[in-house]
């Protein structure tokens, strides 16, 4: 193999070659240039953010029925053991009030028959081995 040395070798010159007192006049090109151009007046509005605007005002008209609808609930789906338990609960009502609440349909509705035969209640009582607990007390 040849030995190959860049200083023996002619140099390859660069395709690029600069006009001439390009650099010298430079400055003075660009200042022309600036003066040249006229700022830009901008828009306020658009019509993509009208666009968007109305897109986005019709999403939140459409979704309104969906977000109030599973909001209300009625009496039927509350039920009774929830019920008891938010009033055992909640007892800053006095019986006063509770008596003003109260008409005399609720108080027909209220009514329980309590009349056990004396053979039911021994045979519950017998077939529960405490029972010397319910006599005690």
């Amino acid at each position: 193999m040849n030995k190959f040395s860049l200083d023996k070798h002619p140099k390859i010159e660069s395709g690029f070659k600069a006009p001439e007192n390009y650099f010298d006049n430079f400055p003075d090109l660009i200042m022309e240039k600036i003066a040249e151009e006229k700022p830009k007046k901008g828009k306020l509005f658009s019509l993509t953010t009208f666009m968007y605007a109305a897109a986005a005002v019709i999403v939140i008209a459409l979704s309104i029925p969906f977000l109030t609808s599973n909001s209300i609930t009625t009496i039927e789906q509350i039920d009774t053991a929830s019920l008891e338990n938010y009033i055992s609960y909640q007892s800053y009502g006095s019986q006063y009030e509770v008596m003003n609440l109260i008409d005399s349909e609720d108080l027909d509705d209220m009514q329980v028959d309590l009349d056990f035969e004396d053979q039911s209640i021994e045979n519950i009582l017998t077939s529960n081995p405490s029972f010397e607990n319910y006599i005690a007390e």
